[in-house]
């Protein structure tokens, strides 16, 4: 795993060594009990800070050293795919990959060819912490009467299915004010929302749309470079470098804070934040993030694969289905003892402000998806995008011509090279 090296994304959903009165370590060292006792095998965790070198040194020297990897999909694990080191799950028959216990939405968006190397689902609880949201300042929201100005509450604009970006532009542009009446909008002002630059990709996601999309023989294609889906990203980038909307580059140093303070309405996030605003003064809620308009069929709710672990088999495991079958039983009691621990306590009751958050989180997770344009930066299309949201250009028209051409080099390269795997 990736250990506990970092503040955030850290792994805490493979091993524990006791009760500590932790939710989340508390219900993994019943799972992995529980388990043990009726199974007879141990759960052991490697933690690494460089946990992709480390399985690379590991399959090089041949040794049937991990049942399996569960870290970073971005760099990580698909380094390791393209390398052939890690096992087409679609051909474990001991896993049962139909089951409920694994996400069918990162099946659905990791798949390639016909292929699949990965797979998230109940026995991590990282790509929930990874899946995007909107945290807004409830307090705020209700000081300022902005529900009379949208017609309710975010939930019941989120529940009627009228929660939209247009909606949220609105409301962030009455939550801002120079509140120092300096004729400078800084950070001791007040402002409606707050953004990193990739809620340029996760908030076109939100509008139903992925920059990567998949024909019929499961091969990824590059989809936005269209009438429609550079119309989307001009509107999203033109929203998010409104004046209502400040820019930051360190969550931890900035946006947060800001948050905290009672001094930002909008702060689109992810569920891992949720816990880092347990001391917030001021009461908060959570929503998807919005809709590009209100016809739009559900909501859709990004998954960075930055954050998000998965699982994956390295192929140096001498015995497959002994490892898959054990990942399979983990992964199911994890349905029954993890999530709902995740799920029901440490967001619903310990650290949500509002009753209203819960069915806000059940439609986010539910609402799941994998962008392969960010997973793979196929073309540099990151950068393109990213860079439209910096220097508030939301005409992508040159951009996406370039990356359209070497997007089509690169996944010709990937998907030959994926086909060629033979396990």
């Amino acid at each position: 795993t990736r250990g506990t090296s970092s503040s955030t994304w850290y792994s805490r959903d493979i091993f524990a060594d006791g009760v500590s009165g932790d939710i989340i370590a508390d219900a993994v060292y019943t799972r992995n009990s529980r388990m043990e006792e009726k199974y007879g095998f141990k759960v052991e965790e490697f933690g690494s800070k460089n946990p992709a070198t480390d399985a690379v040194n590991s399959i090089n020297g041949g040794s049937d050293d991990y049942g399996m990897y569960c870290f970073k999909v971005k760099d990580d694990i698909t380094s390791l795919l393209l390398k052939g080191y890690l096992y087409n799950l679609n051909n474990v028959s001991s896993m049962n990959l139909d089951a409920p216990y694994y996400d069918q939405n990162s099946r659905r968006d990791f798949s390639i060819a016909g292929k699949l190397y990965l797979v998230t689902g109940d026995l991590l609880t990282m790509d929930n912490d990874a899946t995007r949201c909107c945290l807004f300042n409830k307090a705020l929201f209700n000081e300022l009467s902005i529900s009379n100005e949208i017609g309710g509450s975010l939930y019941d604009l989120m529940k009627d299915g009228t929660w939209t970006q247009e909606v949220m532009a609105k409301c962030a542009e009455i939550a801002t004010t120079d509140l120092d009446g300096n004729g400078v909008m800084d950070l001791n002002d007040r402002y409606g929302m707050v953004s990193e630059q990739f809620n340029a990709v996760s908030f076109y996601n939100a509008a139903g749309r992925l920059i990567y999309q998949k024909d019929q023989d499961d091969v990824p294609f590059f989809a936005a470079n269209t009438e429609d889906g550079l119309q989307v990203f001009s509107d999203v980038i033109t929203m998010l470098n409104q004046p209502f909307c400040r820019h930051y580059s360190n969550a931890y140093n900035e946006a947060i804070p800001q948050f905290k303070e009672g001094i930002v309405l909008f702060y689109p996030a992810q569920l891992a934040d949720v816990p880092l605003l347990r001391e917030m003064e001021f009461d908060f809620g959570i929503v998807p993030l919005p809709k590009y308009s209100a016809d739009q069929d559900s909501y859709h709710s990004t998954v960075t694969t930055y954050g998000s672990n998965c699982i994956a088999i390295p192929t140096t495991v001498k015995n497959v289905e002994r490892s898959a079958v054990i990942i399979e039983v983990l992964s199911c009691e994890s349905m029954y003892v993890l999530t709902p621990a995740y799920y029901e306590l440490n967001l619903k009751s310990k650290l949500v402000r509002d009753a209203e958050s819960g069915p806000a989180i059940d439609i986010i997770l539910k609402t799941a998806c994998y962008e392969l344009g960010y997973m793979w930066n196929w073309g540099g299309i990151y950068g393109a995008v990213t860079g439209g949201f910096n220097n508030n250009n939301p005409n992508l028209t040159t951009s996406f011509k370039s990356v359209e051409k070497l997007a089509k080099k690169a996944i010709e390269n990937d998907v030959e090279t994926i086909r060629g795997i033979d396990h």
